[in-house]
C-alpha cells in the first residue's frame, strides 16, 4: 500500500493523520520509483498551495525487495507548517527514509523517535528546504527487531519498545492499549506479550474469616505504591469507619478496618485518586476515583458455644468454663455467674478468659467429692464474645466435673459389684450395687461415692452424687446410641466399672 497525496493550485490541505499502518510490497509511482507516502503540488512548479498539521505517527513502512523504492516519506512542497513524523519503523529504502521537500518553505516540522534501518542517504533525511522550528532527533539507527519478514510484531528484546513519543493514540495497530511511554512502530510489543492496561475496579467483599479486612479487587496486578488510608472511605451502616492500615497485593487492595464487619452490616466503599502514591500498574497506569461502591458482607456470624466445665485437681479454686471458639478479653461481671457447690451457692471473686476458656476464682475452694453446677446470664453489657462480636447465650445448671482426689484414702480395698439392667439401654437404666462386707465397718471408707457416666473418648455425661448405702438407683437417659463406661469412685477411688450400650 503507498498513499500519493496532490494539491491544486491556491488550495490548502490541512489535519492530515496517517497513523498505525503497515506499508508493505511497495511498487514503483509513475516516475518509476516507489515511495510509501508522497505530498507535491501540482504542478511541481506551482508553490502557492499551502500545507498544515500533518502528522505521520506509528506506522511501519517496509521497501519492497523486487522495485527500486527511493524514500519512505517524501514530505510536502510549498508552504508547509505543523507537521510531524514521529514513532514510525522505516526499513529498507535506496536513497533514504524521509526526504523533505526540495522548495518552498516550512516550519514546524518534527522527526523524532523513528527507527531508520537499512536505507540509503546513512539513514538521515535529506532534503532542501530551510525549515524553522526543526526538530530532527532521537532517531535510532538499528535493527528493530520483527517478529519475522511478515510478522512486524516486535520481539521482546526489540530496542522499539518503550522508546517512542506519546503522541495521544488509544491503541495500536491490533487494538492493544499503548504503554507509557509508548513503542516505535504499528505494534505495541510482541504477539504474546501483554499490553499494560489501566487498573479497573471490580468488586469489594469482607469475607468471614477476616471480618476486619475489606479486599477491594481490580482487574490487573497492581504495583506496590500503597496509598495512603485517607485516601479511602468506608461506611458501615452510613458511619464512617475507620481504615487502619493498606497493602496491596496481586489485584487486591486490603484494608485493615478499626474494627471488625459483623453479620447485617451494610457497607461500601470509596477511593479518592491522591495527589501522590495512588493505585496503578507498573506501567503507572493509574486507577480512577470510585464512590461509595457495595461491599459484599460474606461474615456468618460466629457464636461461642459452650463445651464442658471441670474443676482441676492441682487447682481447686478455679472452674473452667470451655467453650469451642477463642474468646476476647471482654470481661462480664462477676455477677453474671453463678456457681452452686452441693445445691448451695458459692462465691465468684473474680473472672477471666485464656483462650476458648472462661477462668472463675471461687471462694471457697472445691473439695473432693462435692457436686458443681454453674450458670452463665448474659449481660447487657460486656457479655462473652468472640473478636468478630458473636456473643455467648446463657446457660444454667450446667454440671462441672469434679477432678478433684481425696489425699487421705484409707487403703482398705472395697469389693462393689455394678449391674445394669437392662442393657441394651434406651431412655432409663436401672443401677444395683453389692458390697462384699457390711457398710458399717466400710460407710466411711467409700465415703463419698459417685456415679459416672462417660462416653469412650472421656467425655462426661452423667454425674451423680450417691448416699451410701443405697443398692438400687434409677437414672432416665437421653444419650445418642453407643458405647459408654459407668464408674463408681467412693472416697477417690474406682470401685467398679461396667460397659453400657445405648441404642
Amino acid at each position: 500500500m503507498a498513499i500519493y497525496v496532490s494539491c491544486s493550485t491556491g488550495f490548502t490541505m490541512k489535519d492530515l493523520y496517517i497513523y498505525s499502518n503497515l506499508f508493505e510490497n511497495l511498487g514503483t509511482n509513475i516516475n518509476g520509483k516507489g515511495w510509501a507516502l508522497r505530498f507535491t503540488p501540482y504542478p511541481m512548479s506551482d508553490l502557492s498551495n499551502t500545507v498544515t498539521n500533518w502528522n505521520i505517527w506509528n506506522n511501519v513502512i517496509i521497501a519492497s525487495t523486487s522495485t527500486s523504492t527511493a524514500y519512505g516519506i517524501q514530505l510536502p512542497y510549498g508552504n508547509a507548517s505543523n507537521f510531524s513524523v514521529r514513532n514510525n519503523i522505516i526499513e529498507g529504502f535506496d536513497q533514504g527514509p524521509v526526504q523533505n521537500g526540495t522548495s518552498g518553505s516550512g516550519s514546524n516540522v518534527s522527526i523524532e523517535n523513528n527507527i531508520f534501518y537499512n536505507n540509503g542517504n546513512s539513514n538521515a533525511a535529506a532534503g532542501s528546504i530551510a525549515y524553522t522550528n526543526y526538530a530532527n532527533q532521537n532517531n535510532l539507527n538499528v535493527d528493530p527487531l520483527f517478529v519475522s519478514s511478515t510478522d512486524f510484531h516486535l520481539q521482546s528484546t526489540s530496542p522499539a519498545i518503550g522508546k517512542g513519543l506519546n503522541v495521544g493514540l488509544t491503541t495500536d495497530y491490533a487494538g492493544n492499549v499503548p504503554g507509557n511511554p509508548p513503542s516505535i512502530g504499528a505494534y505495541e510489543s510482541g504477539s504474546a506479550v501483554s499490553v499494560p492496561t489501566v487498573p479497573v475496579y471490580q468488586s469489594s467483599v469482607v469475607a468471614s474469616a477476616t471480618p476486619s479486612l475489606l479486599e477491594m479487587t481490580y482487574s490487573t496486578t497492581l504495583a506496590n505504591i500503597v496509598p495512603d488510608s485517607s485516601a479511602f472511605t468506608v461506611l458501615v451502616n452510613s458511619l464512617a469507619r475507620t481504615v487502619s492500615t493498606v497493602a496491596i497485593s496481586g489485584m487486591k487492595v486490603q484494608l485493615t478496618l478499626a474494627s471488625p464487619i459483623v453479620t447485617g452490616d451494610v457497607v461500601n466503599v470509596s477511593y479518592t485518586v491522591p495527589a501522590t502514591t495512588s493505585l496503578q500498574t507498573v506501567a503507572g497506569l493509574q486507577a480512577v476515583s470510585i464512590s461509595a461502591q457495595t461491599v459484599t458482607n460474606s461474615v456468618t456470624l460466629m457464636i461461642p458455644v459452650f463445651s464442658s466445665a471441670a474443676v482441676a485437681n492441682a487447682t481447686p479454686s478455679l472452674l473452667e468454663m470451655t467453650y469451642n471458639l477463642t474468646l476476647a478479653s471482654i470481661l462480664p461481671a462477676v455477677s453474671s455467674f453463678s456457681v452452686l457447690v452441693n445445691s448451695v451457692a458459692t462465691t465468684v471473686s473474680s473472672v477471666a478468659i485464656s483462650g476458648t476458656k472462661v477462668q472463675l476464682t471461687l471462694s471457697p475452694a472445691i473439695k473432693y467429692g462435692d457436686i458443681v453446677n454453674v450458670s452463665y446470664t448474659k449481660p447487657a453489657t460486656n457479655p462473652l464474645q468472640v473478636s468478630a462480636g458473636g456473643t455467648a447465650a446463657s446457660i444454667s445448671g450446667i454440671w462441672v466435673v469434679n477432678n478433684l482426689i481425696n489425699a487421705t484414702k484409707d487403703g482398705t480395698s472395697v469389693a462393689v459389684t455394678l449391674t445394669l439392667y437392662p442393657n441394651h439401654v434406651h431412655k432409663l437404666v436401672n443401677v444395683l450395687l453389692g458390697y462384699a462386707s457390711s457398710l458399717a465397718t466400710q460407710a466411711a471408707t467409700i465415703t463419698p461415692e459417685i456415679l459416672r457416666i462417660s462416653d469412650l473418648a472421656g467425655n462426661l455425661f452423667v454425674e451423680k452424687f450417691l448416699e451410701t448405702g443405697v443398692t438400687s438407683i434409677r437414672i432416665p437417659l437421653n444419650l445418642r446410641s453407643g458405647i459408654y463406661n459407668v464408674l463408681m469412685l467412693g472416697n477417690g477411688t474406682v470401685l467398679t466399672s461396667r460397659k453400657m450400650m445405648v441404642y
